[in-house]
């Protein structure tokens, strides 16, 4: 089981945007089966044309909608899902928009289990390391897969072995939130052995393991907000198993958390918006947890990514002494998912950004938005 990357996706666009398929099967296993694309559409299309760049073909293709039954399309027959199912050998590969996957999916499962594949189109990170992207993504999932770890789609909890498809979706999407500023630090940092480096609220861990595999024997840190934990260590194995890991728990933006050490990077990206109070000490104490040739990765929605108006200007944000209800609970349904978990607090403009990290005492190294409208920045101390 896994995610393979097929190739680019031409279209009309500033984004960057690749064929993927994910799965039961590997391209080479899916040569012993006879293929049936679910969806006679735009994306069916797409879906043929990148298997047969590939020497693959499809047998015919299935719809749900009866007024294609019994026609063509692409030169296959469009044949009733039932029909589909009685063919020997079929595997299934879904190539719909993305608001029927679920539904497909659950079509299908409630046959054959989990075991088809799923057709996307989506857009890729501004980055040179894409296989070692999609090595660590495969690596993530395949492990929380065998956790059977919950997953909410839909306001509803499945079971993430059923459909991995959607949390491969979310890594790919996480990527082109930070990837420009890792392509940053790859054209600053040569690659080299024994760094330290800081992931504060690491996630899935996706970035600690690319991080990892392209910078060998690094010593890595994370920072988890404390009550997030009990849900989170199932992740810590994946990179911790292949990589030194250290997991402190604490809330950063706590005046009393002290780390008394630095670090040569330091990735905080998709956080800031988050931050309850003025961020102002936080990214000091960044600063400060920073060696003198380190470098702080930092990446957070612009206004044209979110429109949030729960505040006029980042000043007004509350000291940590003045926030009383630091951190609530969120519930979905029955489930209590990720523990006092925060949604985005505010919005920041460059400018913002500008003048924050001119009173913290950091430099701009590089700056870009990114094609997920993400401000992505590479600073160091100012000085430095």
């Amino acid at each position: 089981m896994g995610l393979e990357y097929l190739g680019y996706y031409a279209e009309a666009t500033e984004k960057i945007r690749g064929a993927f398929i994910s799965g039961t099967l590997t391209l080479e296993q899916l040569r012993k089966k006879t293929l049936i694309i679910f969806g006679a559409g735009q994306n069916g299309k797409h879906a043929l044309c990148y298997l047969r760049d590939y020497g693959l073909d499809c047998f015919c293709f299935c719809d749900n909608n009866r007024s294609l039954w019994g026609s063509a399309f692409l030169r296959k027959p469009i044949v009733k899902p039932t029909d589909a199912y009685k063919v020997p050998n079929a595997y299934f590969i879904i190539a719909v928009a993305e608001r029927n996957i679920f539904h497909i999916s659950s079509q299908l499962i409630s046959r054959f289990g989990n075991d088809f594949s799923c057709f996307f189109i989506f857009d890729l990170a501004e980055t040179n390391i894409r296989e070692v992207m999609l090595k660590s993504i495969n690596s993530i999932i395949t492990t929380n897969i065998q956790r059977k770890l919950p997953v909410c789609i839909n306001d509803q909890f499945i079971a993430l072995e059923y459909i991995p498809y959607y949390m491969y979706r979310h890594l790919l999407k996480t990527t082109t939130w930070w990837g420009l500023a890792f392509s940053f630090l790859l054209e600053e940092l040569p690659l080299c052995n024994n760094l330290k480096m800081l992931d504060v609220g690491p996630g899935l861990g996706l970035f600690s393991h690319i991080f990892c595999n392209l910078y060998p024997s690094t010593n890595t840190t994370w920072i988890c907000y404390s009550e997030q934990n009990e849900q989170k260590d199932d992740f810590v194995d994946i990179v911790s198993k292949k990589f030194p890991l250290r997991k402190i728990l604490g809330v950063l933006e706590n005046p009393e958390f002290h780390i008394n050490e630095t670090f040569d990077v330091i990735c905080f990206t998709e956080v800031l918006e988050h931050l309850q109070c003025n961020p102002i000490p936080t990214l000091r104490k960044l600063g400060d947890m920073l060696t003198n040739n380190g470098y702080l990765l930092l990446t957070t929605p612009t206004p044209k990514c979110d429109v949030l108006y729960n505040y006029d200007s980042y000043k007004e944000l509350p000291d940590f002494a003045q926030k009383k209800d630091y951190g609530k609970f969120i519930h979905l349904g029955s489930q209590k998912w990720m523990e006092d978990s925060f949604s985005h607090c505010y919005i920041y403009s460059l400018e913002e950004l500008e003048e924050l990290f001119n009173t913290c005492g950091l430099e701009i190294v590089k700056y870009a938005v990114s094609s997920s409208l993400r401000h992505n920045f590479l600073l160091k101390r100012s000085g430095a």
